[in-house]
C-alpha cells in the first residue's frame, strides 16, 4: 500500500480520499486527541460502512470539538480525526492499523467496518493494547478468542436469532411473517421496497428515535448534519460505542489499560440501552426483533424493549 503523504484538516466533509482528519484550528492550547481508522468510501462495503459508521465518528468528533473538545479527565482537547480510505481492501485494512498503532501511534483507534475486518484487525489491537469497541462485527469466534481489548457492540447471532423463535413461540407462527435479517434496519431497504413493500417486514435491529431521549437528539442531529437518517441496529451501536469511549476519556484519559478495564468493569447507558461486557460479548442488550410499521423500524420484541406492538399480519405484497 502507497502511504498517503498529506492529511486534510477539514470541518464537516468526509469526501476525500486518502486520509481524512478533522481538527478545528482554533482548539489552541490543549494537545490534539489523535484518533485514527480505516474505512471504506470505495469498494463493496462502502455501503455499509457509510450507513452505520464513519458518519457516526465525524458526527461524534465534530460534537465534542464544538464543546472544547474531548474530555480527558476533565481537560478539553481537540479531536484529530484521521480516517484513511481503506478501498474494502483486507490487506489496505491491516497496514493501515499497523502504521496508525506501531509506527504512528495514535492516541486511540477506532473500528473499521464488518466481521472480517474486525476479526483481521482485532489481535494487532489486542497485542498493542489499543481498546475496541466494534459496533459491526458479528462472530462467536471473536468471542470464543478471548481477548480482553475488545469488545462487540452488537447482539451476536445466538442472541438475535433466539428473539424470532422466542416471539414466534409467544404468538403461534404463521407463515405470514418475512424476517430477511442483517440489513432490515437500513432506510435504504424501506426505499428500495417502496411504496409498501416494507411493511411488516422484521429484521435485525435494536433501537429508534422513541427508544431513549438520547436516542431523538442522536437521530436528529445524524440528519441534520448527514442529510440522512442512521440504520436502526449498527448505526446506534456505532454511537453507543462512542458513547461509552467518551466516558471512559473523562474518568481515565487516555491510559488504554485503564480505559479498557473501565469498559470492561462498568455498565454503560447508551442511547440503545444499559450494555456491559463479559469477556468480548456485550450481554447488557437483549436480542430484538425490528419490523417496518408505517415507515419507521419499529422494536417489536421483546416488550421490555419495544417502541410499538408486533403486527403479526405482514400485508400481502
Amino acid at each position: 500500500m502507497s502511504h498517503p503523504t498529506r492529511r486534510t484538516v477539514i470541518q464537516g466533509s468526509a469526501a476525500a480520499l486518502g486520509t481524512l482528519a478533522i481538527a478545528p484550528p482554533l482548539l489552541a492550547q490543549a494537545a490534539p486527541v489523535r484518533i485514527g481508522y480505516s474505512m471504506s468510501r470505495t469498494g463493496p462495503w462502502t455501503v455499509g460502512a457509510q450507513t452505520s459508521q464513519e458518519p457516526n465518528y465525524i458526527l461524534w468528533a465534530e460534537q465534542q470539538n464544538a464543546a472544547g473538545g474531548l474530555n480527558v479527565q476533565g481537560v478539553r482537547r481537540p479531536i484529530e480525526l484521521i480516517g484513511v480510505d481503506d478501498r474494502s481492501d483486507m490487506e489496505t485494512v491491516i497496514r493501515t492499523y499497523e502504521r496508525l498503532m506501531g509506527s504512528e501511534r495514535v492516541d486511540l483507534v477506532l473500528p473499521p467496518w464488518g466481521s472480517s475486518a474486525n476479526f483481521a484487525v482485532a489481535p494487532l489491537a489486542n497485542r498493542h493494547g489499543y481498546p475496541f469497541l466494534a459496533p459491526t462485527a458479528l462472530s462467536r469466534r471473536l468471542v470464543e478468542l478471548r481477548l480482553p481489548f475488545f469488545f462487540l457492540m452488537l447482539q451476536q447471532p445466538a442472541a438475535m436469532v433466539g428473539a424470532p423463535v422466542d416471539m414466534l413461540r409467544e404468538i403461534a407462527f404463521n407463515p405470514r411473517f418475512f424476517y430477511a435479517s442483517v440489513g432490515t434496519a437500513f432506510p435504504m431497504f424501506r426505499e428500495v421496497m417502496t411504496p409498501t413493500g416494507a411493511e411488516g417486514v422484521m429484521g435485525m435491529g435494536s433501537w429508534n428515535r422513541r427508544s431513549s431521549p438520547g436516542a431523538q437528539a442522536y437521530f436528529e442531529a445524524h440528519v441534520a448534519r448527514h442529510n440522512r437518517e442512521p440504520d436502526r441496529w449498527a448505526s446506534g451501536h456505532t454511537w453507543a460505542a462512542l458513547e461509552i469511549l467518551s466516558a471512559a476519556v473523562a474518568r481515565v484519559g487516555l491510559d488504554r489499560r485503564a480505559i479498557r478495564d473501565f469498559v470492561a468493569g462498568n455498565t454503560h447507558r447508551t442511547i440503545v440501552g444499559d450494555i456491559r461486557f463479559s469477556g468480548s460479548e456485550n450481554v447488557g442488550t437483549p436480542g430484538t426483533v425490528g419490523q417496518w410499521q408505517r415507515g419507521e423500524f419499529e422494536v417489536v420484541w421483546p416488550r421490555a424493549v419495544a417502541t410499538a406492538a408486533l403486527n403479526p399480519n405482514k400485508p400481502a405484497w
